[in-house]
Formats: structure tokens, C-alpha cells, sequence
């Protein structure tokens, strides 16, 4: 299963802590309306006792009050007016000083006046005559509606700012409803639901803006990402490469590949020279074995070329006459003497190729014209000996650079090998294989002859070593040496149930373009 994208992720989350705090705002609201509806309901019982109680206990003054003054209310003056409600705005603080955040008075429908406003718990100004000014209207209504119904009433008036239980009661003189007690109570504060509302407002404007900037980070963390991962890519093609510098945590990654990075190039520096030096010391090694080799190979021919002359020098003395050279030097002696003079000369000659075994010119060449030209050069000799050849070529093979006459001579060399070791006939198979993975082609030539022992092969790369008769043990040499130019690999697989297998590996892409400036 295809793992979710980075994006997939972040928008999963931010819709997951979207719900939760959207849940959260929905259970919190719903858990302050049901807080608030039974604190109303309190509230509400409590403003309530309050208006009875006040209405008690200003009904002895109203009685009086009624009997001196109030009969005549529209008709009272200013002083009047004054004394009644001082009397009742005693009898208000008195009763409401038991009743914490309740304010009350009383209200007459003959004369239409509020009078004994008090608000005892409140230490703030109030108004002189009360009620306050912003509830006046609604305290109005309710009271005409008290005095019109002759009942008591409780309801919960909310304005901007404030929210407050309002409960009136029907005050009586004589038997008859002459006016109302009204009581009220800010329970704003109580209920901070406008404040609780806003902050929950800034907290989930804050959830939002929180989720579009973890859609943002995560955003920009992919793309991060994806430079980082555009940029490995580019310095496993480019080592020079190097990613530019960055602050936060993948600024540190990046900073730290570059670290790497250079200390690796460092470590691969000294690695070449390692390789150098070891190189060079083997190629000194190389160098005293050929010159051992030499030394032995052109010993022989100059001790045989020395004797014969040295012959003739001897013979001449003894022999004197016009025809004493003629039979001192005859047919057979020259042709010795010029027989060991071309084997000198032969061995140069490989000398020559081993030293340079490739041009300093590589072209763009196709590999199985290549390799069809050397097998028709040992066609004639693979027919005497009975031998078949068969191919199969890799068509995904692209083309190579190659010094195509040095990868013919590998070949050459490697299948003659192969049919010299197939004296009774046998099959020699060649087989090309391109393996994108590796970037390279793989050139395998397999014969059915007598193999080579597991013993011998550590040295069949040796320069002048061999198992033939004859032979001057430069062929693999040379093949090797060409090989090693292109960039690649010649071995041996071992073991082999018949015959030997070589295979020859060279670079798919630009192996030896470096060689050619």
C-alpha cells in the first residue's frame, strides 16, 4: 500500500484539529447556555424574593403615605415628592442590603413616578431617582404590565453589555393595585458568556491561522524536501556539487551532506593517490618482471644466433679458398640465424604493442561490428580445428567508446586462447549482455576445451607467462593492459565444469571520455 504524500498528511491533521476544536467550541457553548439558563433560573427565584420581601415591608409606609399624600399624586409637589421617596428608599436599602447585586424601588400608577430607588450593595453612583436610565423603559413596561394584570411577573431582558432578571410585584391601598415594587439583577457578570464568546472566537480564528500555517510549513517542508532530494540526485552525477546554505533543521541536513560530502571527495583523494602509488608500484613490479622476461626470452635466440657465427668465424680460419664460405655458410645455417632473427624480432613487436596497447583516440563504435570482425579473422582457423562458433547479441547494447582495433585485439587474443585449448573440435560461444542497472556491457566468451587450472590463475595476466610451447605469454597481458584503458574488467570465472569462461566488462556511458582530451 502507497504510503499517504506529505501534503495528505498535513491536511489530514489540520482537518483532524479543525473538528476537535470546532467540537470543543460546540460543547463549550452548549455547556455555558445550559450554565447560563440555570444561573438565570437562580437568579431569577432570587430577584423574585427580593420584590416580595421589599413589597412587604413597604406596605405599612404606602398605607400611610397613601392616606397623606399619595391620593392626591398628581397633584403633589416637588417637596412631596422628595419626602415620599426618602421614606421608601430607607425601607429599600434596609430590605435589598440582604440581597447581594439586587437593585429595587418602588413604582405609582396615580402620577406615573418611580420613587425609593436604592441599590445598598453597590458602591458605585447611582441614580438619584432611579431605576438607571438604559433598563428604564423595559422596567416601565413591566411595571404598567404588573399593575394592568395585578400579578407578578419575572422575565431576563438582555441589552449590549448586560443581562438581568427583572421581577415586579403589585403593591395595594385601600384593596386597590396603586403600583408595583420592582427589583432587578445584573448578572453579566455571573455570565461572561460575551467574553468567553470572543475568546473562543480568538481561539479558533487562532486554530485556523495555526492550521494554514502548518499547511504552509508542511508545504514548504516538502518542497524542502524535494530540493534536498534533486540535490542528492545531482551530486551523485556532479561531485562538485554542493547544496546551498539554509538555516532550521534542514538547513543542518544539508549542511551536514555537504560535510560529508567534502569529506568523502577528501577521502577519495587520498584514495587516488593511494591507488596511484600502488599503481606505479606495481607497474615497477610489471616492469622487473618484463624485464626478466625479456632477458630470458632474448637470451636464447642471441646464445643460438652467437654459436652459429662463432662457428663460421672458426671454420673460416681453418679453411681457406673461394669456395670455403659457401660451404662453411650453408642454407640451413642462414636459415637458422634468420629464423631466430624473426623470433627476435616478433617478440619486439609484442614488446611494442604491450607498452602501448592502445591508441590515445576513442569513437563512438558499435561493439558487435567489433566483435563480428574478430571472429571472422579466426573463422578459417576455427573451421580446421572443427570448431563452432555461435553469437547472441544484446540489442539494448548502445554504443561505446572504443579504440575498436584494441578491443578486436582483446578478442582475438582471448579466442585464440580459447581454440588453441580445443584441439579435437568443440564450440566457442560469444555473448554480449547490457546491464542498465551497472551502466555497462558485459562481452563473455565461453569454450568447451581443456579450461584453465585454478592453480595458474592468478598469473595468467602475467606478462610472459605461459603453458604453451611456444608461446611468449603476452597475449592476456596485452588484453589486460587494453581493458584496463577502457575502464573496465577482464577475468576468468572459475570454476568451470568444461572448458573457461572470460568475461570482458566495459563501461555503458562515456567509460574513457576523459581519455580523449
Amino acid at each position: 500500500m502507497k504510503e499517504p504524500s506529505l501534503r495528505t498528511k498535513a491536511l489530514f491533521l489540520g482537518i483532524s484539529i479543525t473538528v476537535i476544536v470546532v467540537g470543543f467550541v460546540v460543547f463549550t457553548l452548549l455547556n455555558v447556555e445550559k450554565s447560563k439558563e440555570q444561573i438565570l433560573r437562580n437568579t431569577s427565584r432570587h430577584t423574585l424574593l427580593a420584590a416580595q420581601q421589599l413589597a412587604n415591608a413597604g406596605q405599612p409606609t404606602i398605607d400611610s403615605i397613601w392616606a397623606t399624600l399619595l391620593h392626591r399624586a398628581p397633584k403633589l409637589t416637588i417637596e412631596e415628592h422628595r419626602e415620599i421617596d426618602s421614606s421608601l428608599s430607607q425601607i429599600s436599602r434596609k430590605y435589598l442590603l440582604m440581597f447581594n447585586g439586587i437593585e429595587g424601588g418602588f413604582f405609582f400608577s396615580s402620577g406615573d413616578f418611580f420613587a425609593g430607588f436604592a441599590f445598598p450593595t453597590e458602591k458605585y453612583p447611582q441614580p438619584v431617582y432611579g431605576p438607571p436610565p438604559r433598563e428604564f423603559n423595559l422596567i416601565h413596561d413591566q411595571v404598567i404590565r404588573t399593575v394592568a394584570e395585578q400579578c407578578e411577573l419575572v422575565t431576563v431582558s438582555e441589552l449590549p453589555q448586560t443581562t438581568f432578571p427583572l421581577a415586579t410585584r403589585p403593591i395595594f391601598a385601600r384593596g386597590e393595585v396603586v403600583g408595583a415594587v420592582w427589583t432587578m439583577m445584573r448578572v453579566e457578570s455571573l455570565l461572561p458568556l460575551q467574553r468567553l464568546s470572543n475568546t473562543l472566537n480568538i481561539v479558533a480564528v487562532a486554530s485556523l491561522l495555526g492550521i494554514l500555517v502548518a499547511i504552509y510549513v508542511s508545504w514548504l517542508l516538502r518542497k524542502r524536501v524535494e530540493e534536498i532530494k534533486v540535490g542528492l540526485e545531482t551530486l551523485r552525477r556532479d561531485d562538485l556539487f554542493r547544496f546551498p546554505a539554509r538555516r532550521g533543521v534542514l538547513g543542518s541536513i544539508t549542511g551536514a551532506i555537504n560535510e560529508m560530502v567534502e569529506a568523502r571527495a577528501a577521502d577519495q583523494s587520498t584514495k587516488r593517490k593511494l591507488e596511484q602509488e600502488l599503481q606505479q608500484r606495481a607497474k615497477m613490479a610489471a616492469l622487473g618482471n618484463l624485464v626478466a622476461g625479456v632477458a630470458h626470452e632474448v637470451k636464447t635466440p642471441l646464445a643460438t644466433i652467437r654459436t652459429r657465427i662463432e662457428m663460421w668465424q672458426r671454420k673460416l680460419r681453418l679453411k681457406n679458398g673461394p669456395h670455403a664460405t659457401a660451404e662453411i655458410v650453408t642454407e640451413d645455417s642462414m636459415t637458422m640465424v634468420i629464423s631466430e632473427i624473426d623470433r627476435l624480432s616478433e617478440l619486439v613487436k609484442r614488446l611494442l604493442v604491450f607498452s602501448k596497447p592502445v591508441s590515445s583516440h576513442f569513437r563512438p563504435s558499435n561493439l558487435h561490428q567489433v566483435v563480428s570482425q574478430a571472429l571472422e579473422l579466426i573463422q578459417d582457423r576455427a573451421d580446421e580445428s572443427q570448431v563452432d562458433i555461435s553469437t547472441h547479441f544484446d540489442s539494448r547494447v548502445p554504443p561505446l567508446q572504443l579504440d575498436p582495433e584494441g578491443i578486436e585485439q582483446v578478442l582475438l587474443n582471448v579466442c585464440t586462447n580459447a581454440l588453441d585449448s580445443m584441439t579435437e573440435g568443440g564450440e566457442l560461444q560469444v555473448r554480449t549482455e547490457y546491464h542498465p542497472k551497472n551502466d555497462e556491457v558485459v562481452v563473455s566468451i565461453q569454450d568447451t576445451g581443456t579450461g584453465i587450472s585454478p592453480d595458474i590463475a592468478e598469473r595468467i595476466f602475467d606478462p610472459f607467462f605461459t603453458t604453451k610451447e611456444h608461446g611468449a605469454g603476452l597475449g592476456l597481458s596485452i588484453a589486460y593492459e587494453i581493458v584496463q584503458a577502457h575502464r573496465g574488467d577482464i577475468r576468468f570465472i572459475f570454476p568451470q565444469q568444461v572448458g573457461s569462461l572470460c568475461q570482458i566488462t566495459l563501461p555503458a556511458t562515456n567509460g574513457v571520455s576523459h581519455r580523449n582530451s
